[in-house]
Formats: structure tokens, C-alpha cells, sequence
């Protein structure tokens, strides 16, 4: 498994529509080739990207979720995730909805899992993606 860390920098700030879209601190991981058992064996290509809600002159390095920790919460919650039957779809937004649960300095979360074929009847490449966010913060902007 690899790991990857991504970050964007603009200072979170007010949760104004102008405010939102020209202060953003967001950082992000990948967790590759990640395997699971879940409808038989799935490799997953994770993707999450976070956005924090910290304003900018309140940042303190307590309130920065530190990767490793997210990554270790995500493995534990896949590994204890109780109902084998859930789509992939059902998974990805309780994970997204737990990680806003676990770490009140995230404003909104977006995670893409890809779902690499295992099975002849399950032969082609699909993927989840789902961006949760807090109610009155400002969502997780990204650039395409």
C-alpha cells in the first residue's frame, strides 16, 4: 500500500459564499491498491481530500488532523464496516459522514473509491465519490 500526500493552501476563513471561495486550507492522501474483503476481495484506490474550518488566525498545529491518524481511522472503520451486502456507495458516504464525526476541525470531505475488477461478473472498473459537508461551513473547493 501507498501512500501520498497532497496539499492546497488558502487560509480558511468566514463562511461567507466570497469568503469560502477565496480562503480554502485543504490538504489530502492516497491509500493505493488497498485491499479488502467486502463482496469477495476488492483492491481500492482511495482518495480523500479535506478542507479544514479553522479561520486563519485561530490555526493552531492541535487542530490539523494529521494523515497517518485518518488513515489508521478509514482502515480501522473498512475493517470493522458490519453490513457485507452495502454497495460501495453506502460505504463511502458512512466514511465520509464518520470522518466529519471524528474531527470537528474538517469542514467538508471528499473521498473517490475506485474499485478495481476482481471477478469476471464484476469485470469493469467503477468507482464512489462522495464530498460531505458541514452544515453552515464552507465547502471543499477544488480545481480541475
Amino acid at each position: 500500500m501507498a501512500f501520498a500526500l497532497i496539499s492546497t493552501s488558502n487560509p480558511a476563513s468566514a463562511n461567507t459564499a466570497t469568503d469560502c471561495s477565496t480562503n480554502q486550507e485543504s490538504f489530502g492522501f492516497f491509500l493505493k491498491d488497498y485491499p479488502m474483503e467486502h463482496q469477495g476481495n476488492g483492491l481500492l484506490n482511495i482518495s480523500v481530500l479535506y478542507r479544514l474550518n479553522t479561520a486563519v488566525d485561530k490555526i493552531e498545529p492541535d487542530l490539523y488532523p494529521e494523515y497517518v491518524g485518518i488513515v489508521e481511522k478509514i482502515q480501522k472503520f473498512l475493517e470493522e464496516y458490519p453490513n457485507e451486502s452495502d454497495y460501495w456507495e453506502i460505504i463511502n458516504k458512512k466514511m465520509a459522514g464518520y470522518l466529519l464525526e471524528q474531527y470537528p476541525s474538517m469542514s467538508s470531505v471528499h473521498i473517490k473509491i475506485d474499485v478495481a475488477p476482481t471477478t469476471p461478473r464484476t469485470r469493469y472498473e467503477r468507482f464512489s465519490e462522495v464530498l460531505k459537508t458541514r452544515p453552515d461551513n464552507c465547502p471543499l473547493i477544488t480545481v480541475t
